[in-house]
């Protein structure tokens, strides 16, 4: 057959040309070996300059396979209709220190270009002319992986994407959409078969079933149909589709746990023949475009996140105190653990100028820059107001209506207890007052025995605007203990979902409470750690021990001293 010896001849340069384009897998040096065989398992072209004796072939059963594989190298091979008659196999070996997914993503892009030739009945006098497409398709892939990684912006990055696939996938529309960081709207970039430049618009993603583009970019798997017999309503793209569509999402990490930025769409597949429509060898090699574009917006926004985690961490270790202060007539013991890189509790002991005494205990909703620049504020904001204002329930009503626009945009919310300590008592202990902003009650062990929940304030900060706080007033002697806590102590689950509860907290206090602020603190944290186990999902733990010193009171003392 003149037709096959024409293609065979060029499988050479063909070999070439795909190891030229292996090069995007890897930015180290060296590249995946590539062998080319006939349909017996004869080798007919090879990327290595000198392959030398080079692996063995032999085949199980119809399976070609690599002889005695070096434990080293992965291979990965597969058998490929060049076009009707004539089989190829296409064998590709690399070192198993390289993550398997390259290789995998290379083979499917190669296998697929020639899989996307072969479908296509190819003569003698025409075979040079589809070789000349098909090292078109190849360069394009290739230009892509080594001018994506340059470019400064989405713009640039949809663009080389579109003109790479208008070479590999002709189409008469092909779209790049990427969605918004944290919102529904997709950027859309579009070029058409007659257009080298991209246009843009924005693409809201429907609610619910119906739009193929939203059911992709939600279920995560690609889609090609054609249009007859379908319906698609506004304002979705694929209702300007004529033919049929192609839908490939742009993804980011392992099915289990991957990340979706958006999708590739094309519509109507441009085939010299009107019936031929787009099947699994355009969706590979969108595929392959989808998977650089989602390994590079990946790898960018988890390096963006990784900066801005070490931002929010470094920026929290500076708002909790290194250690509590020297009060007199108090004993003072604090300590916040952070389940994560970033933690979402805040504690603080401010004193003002008329020497009132605030001890502060809170926790931002969320773990990241925006939950720590939270903490930053409300931290100043106590701060400058606490200077001026010693009622606790004022102060917090200030702090709570400046926070409120900046929390309410970022939807966070803060839940806060303040207790301030104006005064000291004849015979020693404190009186003063606490406001709570839906936080958990603090625990009040009084050396009497009693034991009170310390209630009575108001909802959280960022709940509502405007919103006015209660002041309870409270008198602290010689041998009462507060514990303030987070909801990470009492909601702290063992391996079979049960939390460590307040009753779990109080038992822990009572069985310490004789002990030093320091010891009880101690004990509290052993306690939460054995009843979680280890490698328990926890959340941050944040706990202030408030010990009041001097001789403890006795019922009778301190009948005399009221």
């Amino acid at each position: 057959m003149e037709g096959t010896a024409v293609v065979l001849s060029g499988i050479k340069e063909l070999a070439q040309s795909f190891a030229g384009l292996a090069s995007f897998c890897s930015s180290e040096t060296g590249l995946p070996a590539l062998w080319v065989l006939d349909a017996e398992g004869e080798i007919l072209a090879s990327s290595l300059m000198d392959p030398g004796p080079g692996p063995g072939f032999a085949f199980e059963g119809s399976q070609l396979i690599v002889d005695d594989l070096d434990d080293s190298l992965r291979a990965w091979i597969r058998n490929i209709e060049w076009f009707e008659g004539t089989g190829i196999w296409l064998v590709l070996i690399d070192s198993v220190d390289r993550p398997a997914q390259e290789l995998k993503v290379l083979g499917r892009t190669l296998s697929s270009a020639l899989e996307l030739d072969g479908r296509r009945e190819i003569e003698s006098e025409d075979t040079t002319v589809h070789l000349l497409s098909l090292f078109e398709q190849i360069r394009a892939m290739h230009d892509l992986a080594d001018a994506l990684p340059s470019c400064d912006s989405i713009e640039e990055k949809a663009e080389l994407c579109l003109g790479a696939l208008k070479l590999a996938v002709p189409s008469r529309v092909s779209m790049v959409l990427i969605q918004r960081e944290g919102e529904r709207e997709h950027l859309a970039f579009a070029m058409t078969e007659k257009s080298d430049r991209a246009w843009t618009t924005e693409y809201r993603l429907a609610n619910g079933v119906g739009d193929p583009i939203a059911e992709v970019i939600q279920s995560g798997s690609l889609t090609y149909h054609r249009v007859a017999g379908r319906t698609i309503s506004e304002p979705s793209p694929l209702t300007a589709a004529r033919k049929d569509y192609l839908i490939v999402p742009i993804r980011f990490g392992e099915e289990e746990n991957q990340e979706i930025f958006g999708a590739i769409l094309l519509m109507d597949f441009l085939g010299e023949d009107r019936d031929v429509f787009f099947g699994n060898p355009e969706a590979e090699l969108v595929s392959s475009v989808a998977v650089l574009l989602g390994l590079l917006l990946g790898t960018e926004r988890r390096i963006h996140a990784e900066k801005e985690m070490k931002l929010a961490s470094t920026i929290q270790e500076t708002l909790v105190p290194e250690r509590p202060p020297s009060w007199h007539g108090l004993s003072l013991a604090s300590r916040n653990m952070c389940a994560g890189q970033v933690g979402g509790d805040y504690l603080d002991y401010i004193e003002s100028e008329d020497g009132t005494r605030h001890v502060i205990i809170a926790d931002v909703s969320g773990h990241n820059m925006a939950s720590a620049m939270a903490m930053v504020m409300g931290r100043t904001q106590f701060k400058s107001t606490l200077a001026q204002i010693s009622s606790p329930a004022r102060a917090m009503e200030t702090v709570a209506n400046g926070l409120f626009p900046d929390l309410q945009r970022n939807e966070l919310f803060i839940t806060t207890f303040l207790l301030s300590l104006r005064s000291k008592l004849p015979g020693g202990g404190y009186c003063g007052s606490f406001t709570n902003a839906g936080h958990n009650p603090p625990l009040l062990f009084r050396a009497t025995g009693e034991i009170e929940d310390l209630e009575g304030g108001g909802p959280m900060v960022g709940f509502l605007h405007g919103i006015e706080y209660d002041e309870v007033e409270i008198e602290l002697y010689p041998g009462d203990l507060v514990v303030l806590y987070t909801d990470g102590v009492t909601e702290a689950e063992n391996e079979a979902g049960e939390m460590f509860e307040l009753e779990g907290l109080m038992g822990v206090v009572a069985l310490n409470r004789d002990r030093s602020a320091d010891e009880i603190l101690d004990s509290i944290f052993e306690a939460v750690a054995r009843h979680a186990g280890p490698g328990a999902d926890a959340d941050d733990i944040t706990v202030i021990i408030l010990q009041v010193t001097g001789q403890k009171m006795t019922p009778e003392r301190k009948q005399v001293q009221s």
